[in-house]
């Protein structure tokens, strides 16, 4: 459980243990960047007004809430960079230009009751899919 805050790089940056309940937020970069395939983050917010809202380079993330007020279409709430077999599950995005998207990014796992505002699309067309999203935000990807 904790608070942080960041102008100069990420709200939090995890590389290892568990997130719980914790509030990251930045207005120069991502308000939480998890940076380990052993780093997890549970019922967190994100927030960022100058990239994606949560970089998930590894890890897995449960319950957790992505806010992005960067009015550009990278402005996206989940970008998934480097971790194939992440997860995604029973999370939340929102974000304020139209072209980004709840979850974006080029690697391959599970999306479970994800949920978005704001996107015209959730779940960005370079992210590998093997399966249809269903209107749930359910998919194995």
């Amino acid at each position: 459980n904790s608070t942080g805050i960041s102008n100069a790089t990420y709200g939090i940056y995890s590389v290892a243990g568990t997130v719980n309940n914790s509030r990251g937020k930045s207005t120069a970069s991502y308000g939480i960047y998890m940076g380990n395939a052993n780093a997890y983050a549970n019922g967190c917010i994100a927030e960022s007004s100058a990239a994606a809202a949560i970089r998930l380079n590894f890890g897995k993330i449960y319950n957790c809430k992505a806010i992005c007020t960067f009015d550009d279409p990278s402005g996206d709430g989940i970008l998934v960079t480097q971790n194939n077999g992440f997860e995604i599950i029973d999370c939340y995005a929102t974000v304020v230009n139209s072209s980004a998207f709840a979850v974006d990014g080029t690697q391959s796992g599970i999306i479970s009751g994800l949920k978005g505002q704001g996107m015209t699309t959730l779940i960005g067309t370079t992210t590998n899919t093997a399966g249809t999203i269903d209107t749930f935000g359910n998919g194995l990807l």
